[in-house]
Parts: structure tokens; sequence; C-alpha cells
């Protein structure tokens, strides 16, 4: 005998509302961004397939980029996006292969690097500029206050 109820259908039937299944994921040629980057050298990254040599050639373009379209004393993470990505369009008109890196990643890896170095040695400048500063006031305190104790002493009769 035949059941009453309705029979169930598949979720991509006509009968019911439009399948909501998704297609797969489609695969990228291009080589994954690693999910942490961080300051080091290329040659330190698993997907980077261009050799140490290529690294320090790209390394040297990188610097010359930044220190052209970037503010040196501020870290990547400060920088205007739209001036990052100036850099990488930059580099990737000279060094094609970064095609085939997803979001030309290893430029934001040197980027890391070359900003981290310049920013802390900015700091620090800035920071000597500052000792230097009130060493100098400091010294100048003390050969005004030792040239009134000798004022002071030469007045005073014993």
């Amino acid at each position: 005998m035949p059941s009453s109820r309705p029979r169930s259908a598949s979720p991509c039937q006509p009968t019911t509302l439009p399948c909501t299944r998704t297609p797969p994921p489609a695969t990228s040629n291009k080589i994954a961004k690693p999910s942490a980057l961080t300051y080091g050298t290329l040659a330190t990254f698993a997907d980077w397939k261009e050799g140490p040599e290529e690294a320090n050639v790209l390394r040297v373009t990188v610097k010359q980029l930044a220190t052209k379209h970037l503010d040196t004393t501020q870290s990547l993470t400060r920088q205007a996006e739209e001036n990052v990505e100036l850099v990488k369009q930059q580099a990737l008109a000279k060094h094609s292969y970064l095609a085939k890196y997803e979001n030309s990643w290893p430029v934001e890896v040197l980027l890391f690097a070359v900003l981290k170095i310049t920013a802390r040695s900015a700091v620090k400048r800035e920071h000597d500029d500052t000792f230097d500063a009130v060493q100098q006031l400091a010294l100048i305190t003390q050969r005004k206050g030792s040239r009134r104790l000798l004022r002071k002493s030469k007045q005073s009769p014993k």
C-alpha cells in the first residue's frame, strides 16, 4: 500500500527551492600567500621558487621602490595601501615572475623587512637626537651653574 506522506525531494529537484549547492572553488595557478608573512629573507619561505640570487635582486628593487614611494620612517602596516600597491605593481613590471605569486606576496615579505629596519633606525636616530639635545642642555646648565659658583666664591669674603 502506498504511503500517503509525500516523498522528500532531493535538494536540487525542480519541485523544491533553487539549488543552494556551491560549486567547488576554482583552483589557481598562482603560488599561495603564506598564512603568516613575517620578517625574514625570501629564502626562508618554502614557497619561494626563484632562488637566493633572484631574492637578492628583488630585495634591491623593493628597497629602491620603498625609498621612492613609501615613508621609510613607518612600518608596513602604517603605509598607505595605494602606495604599497604601487610598489607591488612596479616590482611586477620589473620582475615578471612575480605574476605567479598570489598578490605579489614576496614583495610584501621584503617590504616588511626593509621598512622594519628603516623605521627602527629612524626611531633610534630620533631618540639619539633627543638624547644629544638633552645632554647638550645639561652641559650648558652645568657650565652656567659652575660659573655662578665661581662668582659667588670670589664675591664672598672668608
